[in-house]
């Protein structure tokens, strides 16, 4: 599914050569700010946070998603998750000194959807602001369907009715930008269910969650020259944006040098010439014998003054 969604939105996510410079406040107008994506991975009932499932041995299954997402600042998005997929697990806790009741669970997870909020907590830019790590979190709320089935030892099989019931997901993720418009996505998501049955056999009395780590793929939209809003650091822009003045004082001070130089040549050149003229008016007006007669044109050189 990744895959097929990277070729339908291609055509509006890659753009290798995207303008290299945005200023550093610039409006959102300057940037993509929606995108789509998809990931695989796997699900369990097991998660980071305490608490035991009811069945002792998880079966981690294939999962998918699906978001599409609205970033409305640098640091801050909102994104529609849908969620796909299995759970597995094996031996149910039974109490002590009994015999565990059944021998697994699979629950076909119908759908998941939430609206999350997603936080950019790091954000690492290179290549004038174009590529781009980011460490992320999420947390949201909305839905899920399933239909658990458990078997007993003897292979009989119990299959148990659809429900729904309120999620809350959360999540920490890394996105590394592949190319200006596709982003490389690996998360971690644990999923707070407001049930007990996920699994279809409620022995601790506590309500499930379940872990979905993944990876997948997500795709800018808009014109591919300009860059994603997701990606943009207000701090390397304005250091960009810093060089990019003090280059072009650079640049134009070394013409004004070039054109002084260029003047003090002239001035030079024209002293010189200045020198041999006046050189040559006070040989012209030389009087050696002081009579008042330039020696030019003195016809008795040497005489009394």
């Amino acid at each position: 599914m990744v895959f097929a969604m990277g070729l339908f939105f291609g055509s509006f996510a890659v753009a290798q050569n995207t303008d290299s410079h945005i200023e550093p406040f610039a409006p959102d107008s300057s940037f993509r700010s929606w995108s789509v994506g998809g990931g695989i991975g796997g699900l369990s009932l097991y998660t980071v946070f305490l608490g035991s499932p009811d069945f002792k041995t998880q079966v981690p299954k294939i999962g998918y998603s699906i978001y599409v997402k609205k970033q409305f600042a640098p640091t801050f998005g909102l994104e529609a998750d849908f969620l796909f997929g299995e759970l597995q697990g094996k031996y149910a806790v039974a109490p002590p000194n009994t015999n565990s009741p059944y021998i697994k669970f699979d629950t076909q997870i119908n759908w998941s959807a939430a609206l999350s909020a997603n936080f950019v907590i790091v954000n690492t830019n290179w290549r004038s602001n174009q590529s781009h790590l980011q460490l992320y979190s999420t947390l949201g709320g909305g839905m899920i369907s399933y239909t658990p089935t458990i078997y007993d030892y003897s292979g009989t099989k119990f299959p148990g009715k659809s429900s729904s019931a309120i999620t809350i997901p959360i999540g920490l993720g890394l996105k590394y930008s592949i190319t200006s418009g596709i982003n490389l996505d690996i998360g971690y998501q644990v999923n707070f269910v407001d049930a007990g049955n996920v699994d279809g056999y409620a022995y601790s009395g506590r309500n499930d969650k379940f872990s979905y780590t993944h990876v997948g793929l997500e795709f800018a939209l808009g014109k591919g020259r300009k860059p994603q809003l997701a990606g943009h650091n207000a701090e390397p822009a304005m250091r960009t944006e810093y060089e990019s003045g003090i280059n072009l004082l650079q640049t134009q001070v070394f013409r004004l040098k070039l054109k002084a130089d260029s003047i003090q040549g002239q001035l030079d050149r024209q002293r010189v010439q200045t020198a041999r003229l006046e050189a040559v008016v006070t040989s012209a007006n030389k009087d050696s014998d002081g009579d008042g007669v330039p020696d030019k044109f003195d016809k008795c050189p040497n005489t009394p003054a």
